[in-house]
């Protein structure tokens, strides 16, 4: 698991897959911090993204010099995440099929 920086952009990922775009992000950071608070002290420069949608604020945070490190980090994480939940769910899939 990421820690620091890395791992509040993680859970700024899974939060906004599961949200999508309906709300914004500062809504969305304040349920990951409200989740895991100890992650507070890395978010003070984020809410000023706060009325952006998601998509758009997570991709400047991959676009911003200070944070790109950690967002390639929290991204490679996340698509491992993802890429394990596709492959748990075609299994599912196939075991009901037969």
């Amino acid at each position: 698991m990421p820690k620091g920086k890395a791992r509040l952009v993680l859970e700024l990922l899974r939060e906004s897959e599961e949200e999508g775009e309906d709300i914004s992000f500062g809504e969305v950071l304040a349920s990951v911090l409200t989740k895991a608070p100890e992650l507070a002290q890395h978010a003070r420069d984020l809410w000023k993204l706060s009325p952006l949608p998601p998509r758009v604020a997570l991709a400047l945070l991959y676009l911003s010099p200070e944070w790109r490190p950690y967002a390639r980090v929290a991204a490679h994480e996340f698509l491992a995440y993802l890429v394990d939940l596709k492959e748990k769910g075609c299994q599912v899939e196939a075991k009901e099929r037969v």
